[in-house]
């Protein structure tokens, strides 16, 4: 049972530590992020900046076309 007790607490330990050093490596970094909601066949797209934007309508097109060929029924 004390071993059991220790590995628990060390994998806590790990966790507490992994989370301390992303809050402290996210300080001066900048984040970039995309978004893409399907309602019907129409794409809502949102990004922070231009280069995830494209990124986003880049893969919602190859989405769209792995859904098509994946249903073979074409609009």
């Amino acid at each position: 049972m004390i071993i059991i007790r220790y590995v628990f607490l060390l994998g806590i330990l790990a966790i507490l530590v992994g989370m301390i050093l992303v809050i402290a490596s996210a300080i001066n970094s900048k984040t970039k992020g995309g978004f893409i909601v399907w309602i019907g066949p129409f794409p809502i797209i949102g990004a922070t900046d231009k280069k995830m934007f494209y990124t986003v309508i880049t893969l919602s097109i190859i989405f769209l076309i792995l859904i098509l060929f994946w249903k073979k029924t074409f609009i």
